[in-house]
């Protein structure tokens, strides 16, 4: 017997995969033992959806998770970088790796990826405050200003805006700066209980 394969403006018109052979079966009971905190068992789940599809970035991207739960940020990083490859627009894979790079504290590719994030996002005021924390760390003060300016009106929580105010003056201060370091320390003070 042979399966011909025909594509209509990109649907393929093959009979659909029995249940368990489905990808999406796989994911879902890797998301099921993701839920319950199985996380080696939702690893071999989401690796079988990878094997039978090995073109889908969020495939991926699940499996990283999973990794990343065991605290594995290697393979976390091999995932989320392979799923980067597939799909480079991706603004949650690159968020993704940056969190896993941080944890292994490679700060250079954690600002790489945030860089990245930000040019798909530029609004995305935890991406902000992520990259303003390491460039205080790399000690680029202005960049600490700019990125703190633009994310302090973007709504983020009390914490996180208390955080972006310490970060300015902390950055006021190494410029130099007395005068605005103290009146950002007093906004930071003001958020805090």
């Amino acid at each position: 017997i042979v399966i011909v394969s025909l594509t209509f403006q990109g649907l393929s018109i093959l009979p659909a995969r029995a249940g368990h052979d489905a990808p999406e079966t796989y994911v879902q009971a890797g998301d099921d033992f993701i839920q319950r905190g199985r996380y080696k068992d939702a690893i071999a789940k989401y690796s079988k959806a990878i094997h039978l599809d090995k073109n889908n970035p969020k495939y991926y991207q699940f499996r990283a998770n999973a990794e990343f739960q065991l605290k594995k940020y290697k393979p976390a990083i091999a995932d989320l970088s392979h799923s980067i490859k597939l799909n480079p627009n991706d603004p949650d894979a690159y968020a993704a790796r940056a969190t896993a790079y941080e944890a292994i504290e490679e700060y250079k590719k954690e600002k790489s990826d945030l860089d990245a994030l930000l040019s798909l996002r530029p609004n995305d005021g935890p991406s902000l405050l992520g990259r303003a924390r390491l460039e205080k760390r790399f000690g680029h003060m202005r960049e600490v200003v700019q990125d703190c300016n633009k994310a302090i009106y973007l709504g983020l929580s009390r914490e996180q805006t208390a955080e972006l105010y310490k970060l300015r003056a902390d950055a006021y201060k190494k410029l130099g700066r007395k005068g605005d370091a103290e009146q950002e320390l007093a906004k930071y003070q003001s958020l805090m209980p």
